[in-house]
């Protein structure tokens, strides 16, 4: 079941973030998320258990995700396709034109996740992550929604 980050979501999502991610979000920033309008986040549910969620922000016409997060144990179960989906509906509602996101160039298989999605790699951060292997490059990734959508 997908539905909108809540304040008591906050918790299991902070530590879902933190299971997926080396520089984890604390229980607050989900918090706020969840109070900020310009921040939709969509989780995703198995029952009582969160199995993901997606974090974006929005400026003007354009959209950023900042993240999307599936449990290693939910992925390749097309949980990821559902949020950017409903995302992607969200920010079409809010008369959003294209949006953004930066993916860790060694993560294959989220890169994978958002071309399939219709994202385009249009540049690149390079030691933009810093993960317990090092400092990565991110691929900055965008997808223009259809004008008048």
């Amino acid at each position: 079941m997908l539905a909108p980050l809540t304040a008591r979501d906050a918790k299991p999502a902070a530590a879902l973030h933190a299971r997926c991610f080396d520089t984890p979000w604390k229980r607050e920033d989900f918090r706020r998320f969840a109070e900020d309008a310009a921040r939709p986040c969509i989780t995703a549910w198995d029952g009582k258990r969160l199995s993901g969620f997606v974090v974006a922000s929005l400026a003007a016409d354009e959209g950023e995700i900042l993240s999307l997060c599936v449990a290693p144990e939910y992925r390749r179960r097309g949980i990821g396709s559902a949020l950017l989906e409903r995302l992607r509906e969200a920010l079409i509602a809010h008369g959003t034109q294209a949006f953004f996101l930066e993916v860790n160039a060694q993560n294959h298989a989220a890169t994978r996740l958002y071309e399939r999605a219709g994202f385009q790699a249009v540049g690149k951060r390079p030691a933009y992550y810093q993960t317990s292997e090092g400092a990565q490059d991110a691929l900055i990734m965008r997808l223009c929604l259809p004008a008048g959508s």
